[in-house]
């Protein structure tokens, strides 16, 4: 009988996964979330414990500061230091391994981090697992502030059944990203991969949040343990690598 293991527990434990993936000397790349800063929790733990030198490169300042805070050596993301490897969190994951991602609204420098890793690896729990992209998430998109309303109306031509200008509900403010653009969240009944590259090509368009063909690896919590799954050979391998007796 698989025990039952609540949803912020399962994070913990795919946080304490990739922890354990880092090795003394490498700079890692981490992107932005609530799994992904308990990682760094959990490696900064292992930092300290074990007297590891390593460096990371950070997606968004609130994750960098996070880094810093707990003891990490960060980087600018400027930096031209290679990556040995970066992880992410992701809003969904569909059965191909694309994501949607943005729910902070850093999918652009979180792209920018994929881009640059030969392995980019994604831990998400069970509840972000959907059949389909767009399921439960709207897409988000960056867009300088000028294009707001023509882009609203282009991806209502690419199929968008609604967009909705993202609003910071403290300030009362359109939200603004880490580069005060704005962000468009546009639902999709169907999203094709070829939608990635037809949104980036709008005018005004910085990035948006889908991922098509990105993670090498995704990590999945479930209460019946810790799963791998990587594209081989065409087709995606699922491997058990931490039985719930170990959470």
């Amino acid at each position: 009988m698989i025990k039952k293991v609540a949803m912020a527990d399962l994070k913990q434990v795919v946080a304490e996964v990739i922890a354990r993936r880092v090795q003394d000397g490498e700079t890692i790349g981490i992107g932005s979330g609530s799994t992904v800063w308990l990682a760094i929790e959990k490696i900064a733990q292992r930092v300290a414990k074990e007297n590891l030198k390593i460096s990371c490169l950070a997606a968004s300042h609130a994750s960098a500061f996070a880094a810093e805070r707990a003891g990490l050596n960060v980087l600018p993301l400027i930096s031209e230091r290679k990556l040995d490897w970066a992880f992410d969190g992701a809003d969904e994951v569909d059965p191909q391994l694309n994501l949607i991602k943005g729910a902070w609204g850093a999918m652009l420098k979180e792209k920018i981090l994929a881009q640059r890793s030969e392995k980019f690896v994604v831990i998400v729990s069970e509840d972000k697992l959907v059949k389909r992209l767009g399921k439960k998430f709207a897409v988000p998109v960056e867009v300088v502030p000028e294009a707001a309303f023509i882009v609203q109306e282009e991806l209502a031509k690419l199929g968008a059944v609604d967009v909705r200008l993202r609003k910071d509900e403290k300030k009362g403010s359109p939200f603004n990203t880490e580069h005060n653009n704005f962000v468009l969240d546009a639902k999709f009944k169907n999203i094709e991969p070829s939608l990635e590259a037809q949104i980036n090509a709008l005018p005004g368009v910085l990035d948006n949040g889908i991922f098509i063909n990105r993670a090498s690896e995704v990590l999945i919590a479930k209460a019946s343990g810790v799963y791998s799954l990587r594209r081989c050979a065409g087709q995606i391998k699922e491997e058990l690598i931490l039985s719930p007796d170990k959470f």
